[in-house]
């Protein structure tokens, strides 16, 4: 299944705040139960880790279970003393017992530079803020395999609470 991550960015001065929201349609990794899922996030090589979100599943949203209200917050890292931006990469893990290594890698993305940052304002060391979902690619690096689901099968999956709106559009609604 093809999942996707919402991420946002906010450049100011030599500080590159990043901002970890949430993800939909994420593999299973999990026989049993599901995922506790975290995200890497690497910005110019530097590594950070979200919080483990244990039995999220397909659609974990950071900030949201720490606010204890429905939308999310999402979890922020900020990266300081960053002169240019060369890379943002995103992985996301199916944490394990055991360490790191014992870890599933769910999927990975990175962010296109030259659609997300504002060059004009970057290069007059302007404030800029970009946000949106990507998609989450195989550990591979392949795209997954999309898998066509309707809004009530989230819900019954436990995927996508029904309290929060969602936008699920079939090839048949686009047809009428």
């Amino acid at each position: 299944m093809a999942g996707k991550r919402y991420v946002g960015l906010l450049r100011h001065d030599k500080t590159l705040a990043v901002t970890v929201y949430r993800e939909k349609g994420l593999k299973d990794m999990d026989l049993l139960g599901k995922n506790d899922n975290y995200v890497k996030v690497f910005v110019n090589g530097e590594e950070k880790r979200t919080t483990i979100l244990e039995n999220t599943g397909a659609a974990p949203m950071w900030g949201a279970q720490l606010k204890g209200k429905p939308g999310c917050e999402g979890e922020c890292f900020e990266y300081e003393g960053v002169d240019k931006i060369s890379s943002v990469q995103f992985q996301c893990f199916d944490f394990d017992e055991g360490g790191d290594e014992t870890d599933d890698m769910i999927g990975q993305c990175s962010l296109p530079l030259g659609e997300v940052v504002d060059a004009e304002r970057e290069t007059a060391g302007e404030v800029w803020r970009w946000s949106g979902w990507r998609t989450v690619r195989e550990s591979s690096g392949e795209l997954a395999a999309e898998l066509e689901v309707t809004e009530e099968d989230l819900v019954e999956r436990g995927d996508m609470p029904p309290d929060i709106p969602y936008h699920v559009v079939m090839a048949s609604d686009l047809a009428d």
